[in-house]
């Protein structure tokens, strides 16, 4: 935007001094009519909100207005707040509804429309987030925005009221330089995201090497992770160091993630009574949570924890794995067999009044009335609780005289303090988490967001998948199931393309690559894990949709949206790592493994014409692509091509000890004994018509860089051959 709009549009921007109402109106809006827990909550507003829709757009330039254009999700706290303080406020209700046409969108629905505007704010002012408000013209061009605006000047920042009449003047008296400053807007966006770079250059170890370096000179040697606050959990980039650990033996990169989710699990970031993680931790130190619990968390970070055990052993990582996956399985699947989306920051207190963390944070003397003074002495010394309350970040005063359990000190610390035993520490702490979970389930209860998304549907079944082999779980294995049959019987249709989203009963939503190639990779997974055929066809036939849907045949790399389903923002590439790794960077991992197992060497070129595609971007500041450093240096070391003959049952002992290391570059086939089920997979993966069975024992063939290992009946010698 020009300064002299900025300018006009800051003389605008004065406080109303008018009184808020946060009563909302008996008449529903148009939002009434949506599936989206996020919408929905929006359907009394005074705002008459639309949904994106082709109405909305009509009006727009039928009245020749702007559009303001709101954009969040259901368990978001600060959209909460938003819609309390300003969309419940029929003084800025009466602004919006004569001077705009207002939609709100639900991110988590719609990726697509988020992903595009959140590039656009980005771009103006340098950082994003939920609630996403933007301005928007008819033409669906962003030209002005922000995040969370108050309804009048507070907190340094700009009211919502104010904001809408400079607006509105703006539009009114200097259309002309606000519609050019839109399209030079759009057009930075445009050239960010249609990626088009032909470099011959591929990534390289050098570049991953980078990254790596980038990371781990960013590392806070003190409470780990990333430097400085807020902190946020990012599972892509520990799984990145721990491939670059396992290729390179730099013991510093392995240390790192260790230490990270040593003090992850101590921190307040993580339940400390029910298990699972909240979203962020807003200090350094993962005290203080942003207390929304996510399903994406849940499943990178216990995937993670699981990883991270299969390296060190170390108990403490497979317990915060496990107390995750369990939370997972009681509070976020549904009986039908999908996981819910998120449950909420907020919730209800003792006076009915909605706070963030009301459902987690504990008083002193709450601890103390339901445990008692002696069993509470020992709880409080072990979890930092305090009289005064322990937040140490709390910048709006929401958590004063509130705790936030944490492990302040070790249960050997503890018994030391108190002239106990261990195992008397444990059982008082044990016994104390199980009245203090029973007490907390009387309060009210956090909103869930109950639809169910493919993409993060698939990361629980990949991390439910892969879980189910390293801790021998197969309830985790039934689970992943349950959800990968639900996807496959709800929200695929008979060409094998996926809907993104099902609620009440609906799927709507065209997919979108993040729903692919999630699912992909997590049938992949879930035929690793027990071997049934028709997940591994699945993956096979829907990843050749994926291919006809979004690959840009003209320039290489995979659309956000495809481009043959009502695509809003053609042409539109995505390899940044955000909360989830990119789309385009598990799409060259599964390329690569589906490669290896089906044969097709085409996948793997395909694999490198995305390393190429995105090279310039990459090579910039590789550390902000991990994912695509994991598929690259599976690209580039190489995979383990491993082929089972024989019974599942009776080959557990050369499963395991395929499965039971850190080995993450390889790929698993399975041929079973059986002749009829041997030709059944033979009629997919026609190779493995050679692959027999030496001396009528279970078989392992290991194939790498083009040169097979004689077959391996001994499990000593597949240890050696594998490594440690």
């Amino acid at each position: 935007m020009n300064t002299g709009l900025l300018a006009l549009m800051s003389l605008f921007i004065l406080t109303t001094g008018h009184s808020i109402c946060y009563a909302q109106g008996d008449k529903a809006n148009r939002l009434i009519n949506e599936k989206s827990p996020y919408l929905l909550q929006h359907a009394y507003n005074p705002v008459n909100w639309y949904p994106w829709s082709d109405e909305a757009f009509e009006k727009a330039k039928k009245e020749d207005k702007p559009i303001f254009l709101s954009i969040g999700y259901s368990t978001c706290h600060w959209c909460h707040v938003m819609e309390d303080e300003s969309f419940s406020n029929q003084e800025i209700a009466n602004i919006l509804n004569q001077h705009f046409v207002a939609i709100k969108v639900d991110r988590e629905e719609r990726p697509d429309i988020d992903n595009y505007y959140m590039k656009a704010v980005m771009t103006m002012i340098g950082q994003g987030g939920w609630p996403l408000n933007v301005f928007i013209t008819p033409e669906k061009k962003p030209f002005f925005g922000g995040t969370y605006f108050p309804p009048e000047n507070k907190f340094g920042l700009r009211g919502l009221g104010s904001i809408l009449i400079s607006v509105h003047q703006a539009w009114e008296q200097e259309r002309e330089a606000l519609l050019s400053s839109s399209d030079r807007l759009q057009a930075a966006i445009n050239k960010r995201s249609a990626v088009t770079d032909t470099s011959q250059f591929s990534i390289d170890q050098l570049i991953i090497k980078k990254a790596a370096a980038e990371l781990i000179s960013n590392f806070d040697k003190n409470y780990g992770g990333s430097k400085g606050s807020p902190k946020f959990p990012i599972p892509h980039n520990y799984t990145f160091l721990l491939h670059y650990w396992l290729n390179t033996a730099d013991q510093e990169a392995k240390n790192m993630v260790m230490y990270t989710l040593s003090q992850m699990a101590k921190g307040g970031i993580y339940d400390q009574l029910e298990g699972g993680f909240h979203r962020y931790s807003t200090d350094e130190q993962w005290r203080v949570p942003h207390f929304e619990k996510m399903l994406y968390d849940q499943a990178l970070i216990s995937r993670l924890f699981t990883e991270a055990y299969l390296i060190d052993n170390n108990e403490a990582f497979k317990h915060t794995a496990k107390q995750t996956i369990d939370f997972v399985l009681k509070r976020f699947q549904s009986p039908e067999g999908g996981f819910f989306s998120a449950f909420d920051a907020d919730s209800l207190n003792f006076q009915g009044i909605k706070e963030e963390g009301a459902f987690y944070v504990w008083t002193y003397e709450e601890i103390n009335k339901a445990l008692g003074k002696k069993d509470a002495l020992v709880f409080c010394a072990y979890y930092g609780i305090t009289e005064q309350g322990n937040a140490i970040s709390d910048p709006h005063n929401m958590f004063r005289k509130k705790n936030v359990l944490y492990r302040a000190q070790t249960l050997e610390q503890t018994a030391i303090m108190f002239k106990l035993k261990l195992e008397q520490v444990e059982a008082i702490l044990s016994q104390s988490r199980g009245k203090l979970i029973d007490l907390r389930l009387k309060r009210a209860l956090p909103h869930c967001d109950d639809k169910v998304i493919v993409d993060w549907n698939s990361l629980m079944i990949s991390s439910l998948a892969f879980a189910s082999r390293v801790f021998d779980q197969p309830e985790y294995y039934n689970s992943a199931k349950k959800s990968a049959d639900f996807v496959l019987d709800n929200m695929l249709d008979k060409n094998y393309r996926l809907m993104h989203r099902y609620r009440d009963n609906q799927t709507a939503i065209f997919g979108m690559i993040d729903d692919y190639v999630f699912f992909v990779q997590a049938m992949l997974d879930l035929y690793e894990a027990g071997f049934e055929l028709k997940y591994l066809k699945a993956a096979i036939a829907i990843n050749k949709v994926m291919l006809e849907d979004f690959w840009d045949k003209e320039n290489n790399g995979l659309f956000f949206s495809s481009q043959n389903f009502n695509s809003v923002f053609p042409g539109q590439k995505e390899v940044y790592d955000g909360a989830l790794p990119s789309g385009n960077a598990i799409a060259a991992l599964n390329f690569i493994r589906l490669a290896k197992i089906t044969k097709d060497s085409l996948l793997l070129e395909k694999a490198e014409d995305i390393f190429k595609v995105f090279y310039a971007q990459i090579e910039k500041m590789p550390s902000a692509f991990c994912q695509m450093m994991i598929a690259a240096n599976m690209f580039d070391g190489g995979v383990k091509e491993i082929v089972i003959v024989g019974d599942s049952a009776e080959s557990k002992e050369l499963i395991n000890t395929v499965f039971l290391r850190f080995l993450p570059n390889k790929s698993v086939v399975l041929k079973p004994p059986e002749k009829k089920l041997a030709n059944q997979i033979v009629a997919v993966l026609p190779y493995l018509k050679d692959q027999i069975s030496i001396e009528n024992k279970p078989t392992v063939y290991i194939c790498e860089n083009f040169t097979c290992q004689a077959p391996i009946i001994s499990k000593e010698v597949l240890q050696k051959i594998l490594g440690k």
